[in-house]
């Protein structure tokens, strides 16, 4: 099994909306792991 280099980390929120814990989780596959990072970085390109 090979896991992802970039986690995700996704906040969970109590009733309050308050930060209560951080998942972390890693996409197995690389392809689209490649693509959520582009998306979300593409901003950064000069």
């Amino acid at each position: 099994m090979c896991l992802g280099i970039n986690p995700v980390f996704t906040p969970v929120t109590g009733d309050n909306g308050q930060i209560t814990d951080i998942t972390v989780s890693y996409n197995k596959d690389y392809v689209p792991q490649m693509l959520r990072y582009g998306r979300d970085y593409s901003a950064l390109r000069p």
